[in-house]
């Protein structure tokens, strides 16, 4: 589920001609930071994405995953995606690191690994292995076909 989840990621900010900048993909959560092309905003851009990716992985869901879906859906009328999404605008060079940061460690304050760049499912890694454009800027096709390789 979390390399799906990835490759939607990526498919879908190269759809839309998003730049992305860092993600990390969790068990129940995603986090990334992410600049839509100059006509479109935040919002229509992650409208698209999580009904995109809603579409794609509900299908490979497990039971379990369904009947917590299924849950959530008598709490706030959405089965995939919780209604929403915080967004910082990204106002400095020095935040905009902050927050890329956070985003790597994620799975590290988790337990789940010791370095960031050991976790697969984060832009850390790919940064370490080189797929990337520039400082904090994905090359998506070669991350796409990362993951492709994954599934």
């Amino acid at each position: 589920m979390k390399t799906n989840m990835a490759l939607s990621l990526l498919r879908d900010c190269q759809y839309y001609e998003a730049n992305l900048h860092a993600f990390v993909v969790m068990s129940h959560h995603i986090h990334f930071l992410v600049t839509p092309k100059p006509e479109e905003t935040i919002s229509n851009l992650m409208r698209n994405l999580k009904r995109r990716s809603a579409n794609l992985l509900t299908p490979d869901l497990n039971e379990f995953e369904k009947s917590q879906l299924s849950d959530q859906i008598g709490l706030n009328q959405h089965g995939f995606w919780k209604e929403g999404f915080r967004g910082n605008p990204m106002l400095t060079p020095k935040v905009f690191r902050q927050k890329a940061n956070y985003i790597h460690q994620n799975p590290v304050r988790a337990g789940l690994t010791e370095l960031a760049e050991q976790y697969r499912w984060s832009s850390a890694m790919l940064y370490v292995e080189g797929f990337a454009i520039d400082d904090y800027l994905l090359d998506l096709q070669k991350c796409i076909q990362f993951y492709e390789e994954l599934v």
